[in-house]
């Protein structure tokens, strides 16, 4: 590691009447020059020689490393084959191959969708601007495209701390035609956002502490014989909202139902929730604008907790929202299944009752 910089000491030599004035220039190496070390008649720390060292048997092992494979090209040529060969390893393989500091390619999959067939390339980045994350969605969906020729689109997709998770999808025609100068990248980008292909959001840098957001938990809220569990929030820029299961006990009457919802709803509603590290919400200790609450009997395995008139287990769905919020269109579940449900306003808490449900 040799520095540009030239360096003047000025000392002086002799002593009495025959003392006079000299100069030396020296090329400066690395942070304090070997030959200042000699002038200065002073020992040069022995890990400086460590360092050097060090440095010296990595770079020859780099050069001897690429001089060898240089000269047997074949190594690489057989141990790719061998690769392709290997689905799951060929996968590992290209997701190393498009990581880099800032932009980890975490998996690649097929997803559930069969026809047509699509490939997902899913990347963690630190990048948020959404022209470069475009640029970089169109270089790997290439790439890809040449690894795993058989699939009919390639879908990109990214995470990022501050952003909602998006996605960039392309067709292999319109990779193909690309790789053949048919068509250029704009034109492709054109076609893929004009078929809504193109989903990206806008980053959130809001000043938070990121650090009491990730360790942030919701209460475990318990009532005379009901219980509130899985608390999420669903609150956007304009309201606070929230949404919940909660259990009451299996033979409770209709107006036990009644009074335990009204019991949670006044708890809930005062629940602090923490600011969202992706998109702008309401948030605080102020009250909340709305509740959806998920009534059940009894808190078992996730498929006895189906929105569904055919699930036994399921009594109903509650909406409470303040005057300035506006209702979830159908309860926030298909239409199918609302219409089903039984409408009983009491006060200002909308209760939507499993039609086969029995107290």
């Amino acid at each position: 590691m040799i520095s540009p910089w030239e360096v003047t000491f000025v000392y002086l030599k002799g002593s009495g009447d025959s003392q006079r004035e000299e100069e030396k220039t020296w090329t400066f190496r690395d942070s304090i020059g070997e030959t200042a070390f000699a002038l200065l008649d002073v020992v040069k720390p022995h890990f400086d020689g460590y360092i050097e060292g060090s440095l010296d048997d990595a770079g020859g092992s780099i050069v001897g490393f690429m001089r060898f494979f240089i000269k047997n090209p074949e190594i690489f040529d057989k141990n790719i084959a061998n690769i392709q060969n290997d689905e799951y390893l060929s996968k590992e393989y290209l997701c190393r191959f498009l990581s880099y500091p800032g932009c980890v390619c975490s998996s690649i999959d097929t997803g559930v969708i069969k026809k047509p067939s699509q490939l997902n390339i899913h990347f963690f980045v630190s990048e948020s601007d959404h022209g470069e994350l475009s640029r970089h969605a169109l270089e790997s969906a290439i790439i890809t495209s040449v690894w795993f020729p058989e699939y009919d689109r390639y879908m990109v997709g990214y995470r990022h701390l501050r952003m909602l998770p998006g996605i960039i999808r392309f067709t292999r025609d319109e990779l193909v035609s690309i790789l053949e100068n048919k068509l250029l990248p704009k034109n492709v980008m054109e076609n893929v956002i004009k078929r809504g292909d193109l989903l990206l959001f806008k980053a959130n840098f809001e000043d938070i502490d990121l650090e009491s957001v990730k360790r942030y938990r919701y209460p475990l809220i318990d009532g005379k014989n009901w219980k509130l569990r899985e608390i999420k929030d669903a609150s956007n820029e304009e309201y606070k909202r929230f949404r919940a299961n909660l259990y009451v006990e299996e033979n409770k009457s209709k107006k036990k139902i009644i009074l335990a919802v009204q019991e949670s709803l006044e708890q809930l509603k005062n629940v602090e929730n923490p600011p969202c590290p992706t998109f702008k919400i309401k948030y605080g200790s102020m009250e909340a604008d709305a509740v959806y609450l998920h009534v059940f009997r009894k808190r078992s395995r996730r498929k006895n907790r189906v929105i569904s008139p055919e699930n036994s287990n399921f009594i109903c769905l509650v909406e409470w929202h303040s005057d300035k919020c506006l209702s979830l269109e159908h309860g926030g579940i298909p239409k199918l299944i609302w219409d089903q449900l039984k409408k009983e306003k009491n006060n200002d808490v909308l209760f939507s009752w499993n039609p086969h449900y029995h107290s």
